[in-house]
């Protein structure tokens, strides 16, 4: 059962209460939306979904970059990340499960590392697993990986999680007073309401005014910037289908960027309505 967001953006919490059930096995919820930028209530998802029986999956992709997550206090069944959204390598990434769950799960895939004990008794076989997480993780790990996630992750970790946070929604928050001044863009939320935490999402109320061209506009018109942005549906098809917007473009921020890379994205998008 999928989830409508409300008006506003945001996860629609009392529609998911009225949907979980006692039959309800997994609620998954993004915790930090890549589309909008703000922070779910997990808390009050997660209290909820446990008195019905059900366990959470919280994807924390964009949570993780700005926020430290406590599993332990939340009560998070399953957590997952990626590496990349840290500045770490691609093609890693943290999935995290409580121990008790992890014991009496089966791996869905078996190689090299994950088995304890193989016996042949007649024509039946018994297979002893390894304790998690090693019978999980089959073959030969994604080395190189571990190693440069676990030196982000320290690198990060000197910054100050919280240092990080302030200065993301810092520039999430100047993005929006520079984008206000502007009639005609829309919101993918409600930022009146709702402080974005590392990024904003927005699109031409003009829907005669295409984003795409915008954005193949910024590859070309500023021959000394080449100017990064995220044009599309941010792997979040229905969202968009569900606010009738068609596609939406994404400022993301991260430790490396700065308020002078924001005002050049702004000369950009005036020098693109001039020729309108």
């Amino acid at each position: 059962k999928i989830v409508p967001p409300a008006k506003d953006g945001l996860a629609n919490i009392e529609l998911l209460k009225k949907i979980i059930t006692r039959k309800t096995a997994l609620v998954a919820v993004t915790h930090l939306s890549n589309v909008t930028g703000i922070v779910c209530p997990l808390d009050d998802v997660i209290n909820f979904a446990h008195k019905k029986g059900a366990l959470v999956l919280v994807d924390d992709a964009q949570y993780i970059v700005s926020h430290k997550e406590n599993v332990t206090a939340s009560g998070i069944d399953f957590s997952a990340f990626s590496g990349h959204k840290l500045g770490g390598p691609t093609g890693i990434g943290v999935l995290y499960g409580r121990k008790e769950l992890l014991k009496k799960m089966l791996p869905y895939h078996v190689g090299g590392g994950t088995v304890k004990s193989v016996s042949v008794l007649g024509s039946n076989i018994k297979v002893d697993y390894l304790p998690p997480p090693f019978k999980f993780e089959a073959g030969v790990q994604h080395h190189a990986g571990i190693i440069g996630l676990g030196a982000t992750i320290e690198f990060l970790e000197r910054i100050g999680i919280r240092k990080i946070n302030d200065y993301l929604e810092e520039l999430a928050e100047y993005t929006l007073q520079k984008l206000s001044s502007r009639s005609y863009i829309g919101y993918m939320a409600d930022y009146e309401r709702h402080k974005p935490s590392s990024l904003v999402s927005f699109f031409f109320k003009n829907k005669e005014l295409s984003l795409q061209d915008f954005n193949l506009f910024l590859n070309h018109q500023l021959p000394d910037y080449f100017i990064a942005v995220r044009c599309g549906h941010h792997c979040a098809m229905p969202f968009h289908k569900f606010a009738n917007i068609p596609i939406s473009m994404r400022l993301s921020f991260f430790i490396y960027n700065t308020k002078s890379e924001i005002d050049v994205f702004f000369r950009a998008l005036d020098k693109y309505f001039q020729n309108k």
